[in-house]
């Protein structure tokens, strides 16, 4: 299960660490990625909600599979980490060029900018398969 630190205060740093001493002590390997915290924890569990529904969306109409890259003959099915590298992130480097600043990495974007990628992406996907997934609003995730 993946979890989530921010980390914005002092004493948060504290009892981050603690956590971290506490796992090695108990002989329990993580890989911990620093992430610039540039979106909100509700607006990146938007934007994964919308990955995986699309992926959802696309294999339930029957979108073209995905071709392996060593054996075309092997097709894979669609999944939130695939709509991500292969749909959303050419998406998000077309459009931050026009923005001045070419990028792959969407922490980089406003929240504006994030709104204008996710839309360039429902948009895209529903005019090249007809598949429409909305972007989620006002939910649980």
């Amino acid at each position: 299960m993946a979890e989530a630190w921010t980390v914005k205060t002092k004493k948060q740093a504290e009892v981050f660490n603690k956590f971290v001493m506490e796992q090695v002590e108990a002989g329990r390997e993580y890989t911990y990625t620093i992430q610039k915290a540039s979106r909100t924890l509700r607006q990146n569990a938007t934007l994964h909600l919308l990955f995986r529904r699309m992926a959802t969306d696309l294999n339930d109409a029957g979108a073209p599979d995905i071709p392996h890259p060593f054996n075309p003959v092997f097709r894979m099915k669609w999944t939130e980490d695939k709509v991500k590298e292969l749909l959303f992130k050419p998406y998000l480097w077309h459009l931050s060029k026009e923005w001045g600043k070419q990028t792959e990495n969407s922490s980089d974007c406003t929240t504006e900018q994030l709104s204008e990628v996710m839309q360039a992406l429902v948009d895209g996907v529903n005019q090249a398969v007809g598949v429409y997934t909305p972007i989620p609003t006002n939910e649980r995730y």
